[in-house]
C-alpha cells in the first residue's frame, strides 16, 4: 500500500487562448502544456469531437497535450485553457521548482504512481488523438493497461490476458456433428495489422479407438479453420494455437494442425479475414461416437500487442 511522507499542493499556472476552427477542420492542442480545459462556442445543438466523443457547445472537457479537435457540425470558437507546470508546495509552505516536482511527489508513495486516462475500446481513439496511457476497462477480464506513442496504441508490457474460464464449460454428447465449445468475439481492431490472440483449452474425453476431433476456428462455426487436432485412446490432451496477423488486419497465420506448437509435416494454416471489424474465434469439439463424451473443461485467451 502507498505510504503518505509529506503532503504536497501541486500548483498551476494557466493561460487563456481563443481560437476559430472552421467546420470540418481540426485543431491541435499544443504540447507545451500538462494539460488543458476546453469549451467551444458557436451554434447551439452542434458538437465538436475528441477521442472519437462528441462534446456539445458550451460544454467544458478535458483534454491531453497534442490533442486534435474537430469542429464538427459548424464554425466554432475554442476557448482553451493550458495548464503548465507551477511548482508544489510541500506542508511547510516551501515552493519547489518545476524540476524538483518530480521527486517531490514520487517520495510521497512507496511505489511508482501510474496515470492513465479511462475508456472503453470503442472510445479509446485513434493513437495520434492522445500519446500517454490509457485503461481500457472492456478489454480483458479486469480491464488491461494501453499506451499510444501518437502511431499506434500497444498494450504495456506486450500481453494480457483476454478471458479465462477456470470450470467445465460445454460437453459433447448425443451427437457426431461438429459443435460449439467456446466463441470469444475480438472488437473491431483489437489485433491491429500485427498483433496474435492465443488460445490455451483443456479436453477431457472417452478414452476410446474412435476419433475425437478438435477445431479453431475464425469467423465463427463456419469460418475458416486455422487448426484441427485429433485424438484417440486418451482421456485429457492441452490445445494451445496462436492466429498471427501478418503485416495486415486480413492476413492471418495459423498452425500446422498440432495440440502445441513443434516439428509437422503440414504446413501452416491461413486464412484472409478482416480483423478490422468484429471478429468472432471459435473452437469446436467433435467426435466419431454420439454415445461418447468430450468436454471442455478450461480455456485462456491472450492478446499479445507490443
Amino acid at each position: 500500500m502507498p505510504t503518505v511522507r509529506r503532503p504536497v499542493t501541486v500548483q498551476y499556472d494557466v493561460a487563456r487562448s481563443a481560437v476559430t476552427v472552421q467546420k470540418g477542420f481540426t485543431y491541435t492542442v499544443p504540447t507545451t502544456c500538462l494539460f488543458a480545459k476546453v469549451k467551444a462556442f458557436g451554434r447551439m445543438g452542434d458538437t465538436v469531437t475528441y477521442l472519437g466523443e462528441p462534446y456539445p457547445i458550451g460544454q467544458e472537457f478535458e483534454v491531453a497535450p497534442g490533442a486534435v479537435i474537430t469542429a464538427e457540425d459548424s464554425t466554432v470558437q475554442l476557448t482553451l485553457d493550458q495548464y503548465t507546470d507551477g511548482g508544489t508546495v510541500d506542508s511547510e509552505g516551501q515552493i519547489l521548482s518545476p524540476a524538483g516536482q518530480r521527486s517531490q511527489i514520487q517520495s510521497l508513495v512507496s511505489e511508482e504512481v501510474i496515470v492513465a486516462r479511462t475508456r472503453t475500446w470503442a472510445t479509446l481513439g485513434a493513437p495520434a488523438d492522445y500519446i500517454g496511457l490509457a485503461y481500457v476497462t472492456d478489454i480483458g477480464p479486469r480491464g488491461s493497461l494501453w499506451r499510444s506513442d501518437g502511431l499506434a496504441w500497444g498494450l504495456v508490457g506486450g500481453s494480457c490476458v483476454l478471458d479465462r474460464i477456470n470450470t467445465a464449460g460445454a460437453t459433447l454428447t448425443g451427437t457426431t456433428a461438429e459443435t460449439l465449445a467456446y466463441t470469444y468475439s475480438a472488437p473491431a481492431g483489437l489485433l491491429g495489422p500485427n498483433g496474435a490472440i492465443e488460445f490455451q483449452a483443456k479436453f477431457a474425453f472417452t478414452n476410446s479407438a474412435n476419433v475425437k476431433t478438435l477445431r479453431l476456428r475464425i469467423g465463427g462455426i463456419g469460418g475458416t479453420m486455422l487448426n484441427a487436432q485429433s485424438m484417440t485412446t486418451n482421456v485429457t490432451t492441452g490445445f494451445s494455437s496462436r492466429i498471427e496477423n501478418r503485416n495486415s488486419e486480413s492476413v492471418q497465420l495459423g498452425v500446422n494442425d498440432t495440440l502445441s506448437y513443434g516439428a509437422a509435416t503440414s504446413n501452416y494454416r491461413t486464412a484472409a479475414v478482416n480483423t478490422a471489424l468484429a471478429t468472432d474465434f471459435v473452437l469446436t469439439m467433435q467426435h466419431a461416437s454420439a454415445a461418447e463424451n468430450l468436454t471442455l473443461e478450461a480455456v485462456r485467451v491472450i492478446l499479445y500487442r507490443p
